[in-house]
């Protein structure tokens, strides 16, 4: 935009949105376009060449892509120690450069380069004996059944066979025997690129399951099923890379009768289904793979070392791991996890993890990670903390616990008051007891602070509040029902935007439990308001069903104003008495609550017509199932309403003119928060404002006259 300032021209510039606007006349600077990488279209791959190659036959051909179609340069960058392979620079083709030795593999390294970033691939590459070809058969004798569950139940499946032979094509003999088991395997060596159709014929039960991936078994996906009356059944089309290797097989199970199995394809070139031929096949043991390493991630807390990696491939049989801490083997497993405890805080550790096998390929190791101790301070549970205890309790009452928690899962934990009188805290439980008699007159807010440490020189403090209070309150139990008639309408908007709500309802009642009556009207909304005090420390999930909607709000604190916010749970249709899953918004994430402090709760509910009911529901420690909260762990809005608010303060006329008073003061305090506030003129009610209001008008009044503000809880 411009302006005209004393005569001269000024532009300012207007940003909107990311958009710059600029002077007229003015140009802009060009944007720098950031470089993307390349990348290749697999991150490994197995291909199989024939031991005894001439130098510079190809072997693979690993082409990435660029986005901005730069020229890539191809390089090998790991693995060819003795120079066995070379790779074209321009076109990605990698060749041999020397000699081969059947059953040995290598694992090449690959870099492709567009002159300013990088991609990364592995290619393995593994010799195979000439002649090789035909596919692996695996027979099991003696076996019933019909169904391939028959067949891989077996204690000896897969690794002991009663017999293993190799087949021509991938087709087994017909009509052989009767009771047994076999799976074909081997590896699926494509002549063209392309997208292939795999079917299985089978009698009786028949899998075909292959690796669309590449030669490990690890990525084997089952793509079709046959049975003895279904014939061929096709595959999905699945796209295939020349002269890679694919781990493909067949798993077939025979009762009695007639027995088949034959595995066929269509793709590039063959337009009729045809048996697998063996010259695209190569036997199951003839390609060596190597174990691929683990990727290795570690955790670390003040005295222990969490790490996990991911499971390795190999060409078959059971992995173990070995993990190395600083260089030297502290464990050995066959799971993906290990907790290395006992460690010192503020150390550094390296580790690493080694992949192996039986037997054949030599193991891999991870890269190594280092990663430090360090000590996490401890964490006071709950928000508020907020407790009640009757003013006639002993020496010794329980009230409840100021639980804490501690990252470092292995730092024991140790509490002890600071501050505050009449109240002892259990050093190693955090149990909060009195330590003397309350006073039996009136009601009281008492403070204690707590200091919780780990061990080490990280301590926390939390000052916490008690109501010490009459008995009689405290044995208040349940919950507040406010009901507002005639409401039409299915949604709780409709209750919250009548006029009524929430000052004047049309009746007020106590539930003593978190539950409404059923069938008692229609056309009405209520609203369920209380406190919930857990008896034990843990995680909570809470429910709520209704006919026909409702919303439930639990408060981090014991002040009703903590409800604020979006319902922990809600329903908008109907769920019966008791049914606490028929809608996944019935159901709130889990909550941490501690043992005797107190939380405000609040369900809202809208009833049309028909049947009607409102429930709260919860699961925690020791609830096997979603139930009503009970009593028990309810007190009634007025079971803490002992004590007198604290008056606002700094009561003044705001401003004094024709039109009247404004009197404006600063808040008052509550345990149980403030619900509005009441202005008297001259000792008479003049008007009532809610809890956020700081001031008042009194319109239209002349003379002199005497103002109150009194807080209401």
């Amino acid at each position: 935009m411009w302006r005209i300032a004393g005569g001269i021209a000024s532009a300012s510039v207007l940003a909107v949105a990311g958009l710059t606007v600029l002077p007229q006349g003015s140009t802009p600077a060009a944007a720098a376009t950031p470089n993307l990488p390349p990348t290749f279209a697999a991150a490994q791959s197995e291909w199989p060449v024939t031991a005894g190659a001439a130098v510079g036959t190809p072997v693979a051909t690993l082409a990435a892509t660029d986005p901005e179609a730069a020229p890539l340069t191809y390089s090998i960058n790991a693995g060819n120690t003795s120079g066995t392979f070379a790779i074209d620079p321009a076109t990605g083709q990698v060749r041999v450069a020397g000699p081969l030795t059947a059953g040995t593999s290598t694992l090449l390294g690959l870099t492709a380069s567009d002159g300013t970033n990088t991609a990364q691939a592995q290619v393995v590459v593994s010799a195979v004996a000439a002649g090789a070809a035909g596919v692996t058969r695996q027979l099991w004798t003696g076996v019933s059944g019909s169904s391939v569950s028959y067949l891989t139940s077996l204690p000896s499946y897969p690794a002991t066979p009663n017999q293993t032979s190799t087949l021509a094509n991938f087709e087994a003999p017909t009509n052989a025997a009767d009771k047994y088991s076999q799976r074909v395997i081997g590896y699926l060596v494509p002549p063209t690129t392309g997208a292939y159709t795999l079917s299985i014929t089978s009698d009786d039960g028949g899998e075909l399951w292959i690796n669309p991936d590449g030669a490990y078994p690890a990525g084997a996906k089952k793509v079709a099923s046959s049975s003895y009356s279904s014939g061929y059944v096709n595959a999905a089309p699945v796209t295939l890379q020349a002269g890679r290797a694919y781990l493909v097989y067949a798993l077939h199970k025979e009762s009695t009768g007639g027995d088949r199995l034959g595995v066929a394809w269509t793709g590039p070139g063959i337009a009729t289904r045809t048996v697998i031929p063996g010259q695209y096949l190569l036997p199951w043991t003839s390609v060596a793979l190597p174990v691929t390493a683990p990727t290795l991630t570690a955790v670390a807390q003040a005295k222990r070392v969490e790490l996990s990696w991911t499971a390795a491939q190999t060409p078959g049989g059971a992995v173990s791991y070995r993990v190395f801490r600083d260089g030297t083997e502290v464990a050995s497993t066959t799971g993906l996890t290990f907790s290395d405890r006992g460690r010192t805080p503020d150390t550094n550790y390296t580790y690493r993890v080694e992949a192996s096998i039986a037997s054949g390929s030599p193991p891999a190791s991870s890269a190594t990670v280092t990663t430090r101790t360090t000590n996490s301070a401890p964490v006071f549970l709950g928000a508020g903390g907020h407790y009640a205890v009757a003013n006639d309790a002993p020496a010794g009452t329980a009230i409840g616990d100021v639980a804490a928690t501690d990252p470092d899962v292995d730092d024991a934990l140790s509490y002890r008051p600071v501050a505050g009188d009449g109240f002892a805290v259990d050093a190693a439980t955090g149990k909060l007891t009195t330590s003397a008699a309350m006073s039996p007159t009136g009601g009281t807010l008492r403070t204690i602070t707590v200091e919780v440490t780990d061990g080490t020189a990280t301590t926390v403090q939390k000052q916490f509040t008690v109501l010490v209070t009459d008995p009689v309150r405290l044995a208040h139990a349940g919950m507040l029902r406010q009901f507002w008639s005639g409401i039409g309408g299915y949604a709780v908007s409709a209750l919250t935007a009548d006029t009524r709500y929430p000052a004047k309802p049309d009746s007020t009642s106590v539930v003593p439990s978190a539950a409404t009556p059923t069938n008692t009207a229609d056309n009405f909304g209520d609203r369920l308001t209380g406190y919930l005090r857990p008896s034990v420390t843990g995680s909570y999930t809470f429910y709520l069903a209704a006919n026909e909607a409702g919303e439930l709000r639990l408060g981090p604190t014991s002040d009703p104003t903590s409800l604020s916010g979006a319902p922990i749970a809600s329903l908008t249709s109907s769920a019966t008495v008791n049914e606490w899953t028929k809608y996944p918004t019935q159901k709130s994430v889990a909550v941490t609550l501690v043992a005797g402090q107190v939380y405000s709760l609040e369900a809202l509910h809208k009833e049309a017509v028909g049947s009607d009911h409102v429930q709260i529901g919860w699961q925690g420690p020791g609830m096997s199932a979603p139930a009503v909260i009970t009593g028990a762990n309810l007190l009634t809005p007025d079971a803490l309403d002992s004590i007198v608010p604290a008056a606002p303060t700094t009561l003044a006329p705001s401003l004094v003119d024709a039109r009247g008073v404004t009197v404006s003061w600063t808040a008052g305090t509550d345990a149980n928060g403030i619900s509005g506030y009441r202005v008297y003129r001259d000792g008479a009610l003049i008007g009532s404002v809610g809890s956020a209001a700081r001031s008042y008008t009194d319109a239209g009044v002349t003379g002199r006259h005497d103002y109150a503000v009194v807080a209401v809880d």
